[in-house]
């Protein structure tokens, strides 16, 4: 544990330390009860004692005086507890455990496997993180200009608490492209000079409130300055204010709009999970739900384990299937009929697609049993998605629709327009009429299906949307349609996996790309 402590910095820094005595006191309580030496012979101790440890551990957990997560956390610390005392050389003949047998020890298997993870993250839903930036100027009127500072910027930064409080006045830098830096110091890890890229709004923040610190401070040197000042004995500006007096404004703050906080489905929030650590998963979620990388994101968060990084967000197993559950009631098929009147099956279905990466077509859900046992590669209608009656296309699909429609005419007037072709040709090649009027009418009635709900449905709606396309990202590929190849044969569909936002474009210009904001045809 010496050598631990060291690796540690904050207010929690021997955490670790604690939970490996805390540990070793079930160890110690079960050798004292369960041999008649109580365990003070060392060559004595082998594996029947920790077998009986490891019993003793499941009968606690199965009488409630322990959680599954306790057990599994006590397993872990006794067993890196004896691998380590024998690391450290202390069972050799002239240590203070010589004679310790190498059967006490606990094996992989004595490890109790983690308690799987239900229920809600830690980071804060959407609505709830609205209503605190909307009242953010009670919180200021309440609690002073500096505390709310500090909550804007671990909103918009995702710093630990004593991480945002102790920045120094100039801790803004430009990169060469000119893009903004923020420089703060990881305590925990003892990193300092770390630094973060933030937007041109936050650098702005930043700017304004380093101008007015600077106004009630003008004698003192910029590189003794804090950037939020405590109010009281701190005649230079140079003391940081403290996290416990954020913590305590911020509580009181939350307390006082707990009833404005409600979750994504409407009900009521518990205000005593806003905690100001909880912005730091909010913003860590909310990269993952853009689909940011959890490379990227360990580095954002300045994790130096991945392992750390995967226990802030969740890559929403839960959250898409809620989104999902929202969308698939807009589910149509190619006639604009809606298809599912009762969503309950569909749920489910539509999650495990959206699990193994549902591929059957590019502008929405194949249903055709064939083709889906073959992952896209056996239909047996090809080329005529929207006009078959397998296919399946939701509001979220809506971006690659219009793209399409706009592609098809497009491609119309150019072939209609070309001189060195014969009309037979022509025939053939051009877009038909009822693929491009069917293809309008299913974006029409998709998107009147949206107009007749409320601002605050399609508002939930759209949120949804984005979680469904964010996971879509990652684990769906794009069937794109390829030309016919020089020696004759037939143009066949192509599975290629697609986590970039345009598709590889080939030969034929029916292949859907990614749509700008001036698009789409909305069927004129």
């Amino acid at each position: 544990m010496l050598e631990d402590l060291p690796l540690h910095r904050g207010r929690q820094a021997t955490t670790t330390s604690k939970e490996t005595v805390r540990a070793i006191y079930y160890l110690s309580w079960t050798l004292q009860h369960g041999r008649p030496d109580h365990g003070l012979v060392l060559d004595k101790l082998g594996r029947s004692d920790i077998v009986r440890f490891s019993n003793r551990l499941a009968y606690l957990e199965r009488n409630g005086q322990i959680s599954t997560h306790r057990r599994y956390i006590v397993t872990i610390k006794v067993r890196r507890f004896l691998d380590d005392i024998r690391a450290f050389g202390l069972t050799r003949p002239t240590g203070p455990l010589a004679g310790l047998p190498d059967d006490f020890r606990l094996r992989h298997s004595d490890v109790c496997n983690p308690p799987e993870k239900f229920g809600p993250g830690r980071d804060l839903p959407i609505p709830v993180q609205r209503s605190i930036n909307a009242n953010l100027a009670q919180l200021e009127a309440s609690a002073g200009l500096d505390v709310r500072r500090i909550v804007e910027v671990l909103i918009d930064t995702g710093r630990r608490p004593d991480e945002a409080c102790q920045l120094p006045w100039d801790c803004l830098d430009m990169t060469a492209d000119g893009q903004h830096v923020l420089i703060y110091t990881d305590s925990k890890n003892n990193r300092p000079n770390c630094r973060l890229p933030i937007s041109a709004e936050t650098a702005d923040l930043i700017r304004e409130h380093r101008e007015n610190v600077r106004q009630r401070f003008p004698n003192t040197p910029l590189d003794q300055l804090a950037l939020f000042p405590r109010n009281q004995m701190n005649p230079y500006g140079s003391l940081h204010i403290g996290v416990p007096h954020v913590s305590k404004a911020h509580r009181s703050f939350i307390d006082s709009i707990a009833t404005q906080l409600v979750d994504d489905a409407g009900h009521p929030f518990p205000a005593s999970v806003a905690v100001l650590y909880a912005y730091r998963h909010s913003y860590v979620q909310r990269h993952a739900d853009h689909g940011t990388p959890p490379d990227v994101l360990r580095d954002l968060m300045g994790h130096l384990s991945m392992e750390t990084t995967m226990g802030y967000y969740r890559v929403t197993e839960k959250r898409v299937r809620q989104a999902v559950n929202q969308v698939a009631q807009h589910q149509f098929d190619s006639h604009g009929h809606r298809v599912f009147a009762d969503i309950a099956g569909l749920v489910a279905e539509e999650h495990a697609r959206l699990r193994v990466g549902q591929i059957a077509v590019p502008f929405g859900v194949c249903t055709e049993p064939s083709n889906v046992k073959a992952g896209g590669h056996a239909c047996p209608y090809k080329y005529s998605c929207t006009g078959c009656g397998h296919f399946r296309s939701d509001a979220s699909y809506l971006p690659e629709l219009k793209s399409y429609l706009q592609q098809l005419l497009v491609d119309r007037e150019r072939i209609l327009a070309a001189t060195d072709v014969q009309e037979w040709v022509r025939a053939k090649t051009a877009p038909s009429d009822e693929e491009i009027d069917q293809l309008r009418s299913l974006i029409r009635r998709v998107e009147d299906d949206l107009n007749h709900l409320s601002p605050a449905d399609q508002q939930s709606i759209q949120e949804a949307i984005e979680v469904i396309r964010s996971a879509r990202q990652k684990v769906s590929q794009v069937c794109l349609r390829s030309a016919s190849t020089r020696d004759g044969h037939d143009a066949r569909y192509q599975c290629q996996s697609s986590d970039r936002r345009q598709a590889t474009r080939r030969r034929c210009p029916q292949v859907p790309r990614s749509p700008g904001a001036g698009d789409y045809a909305n069927g004129r």
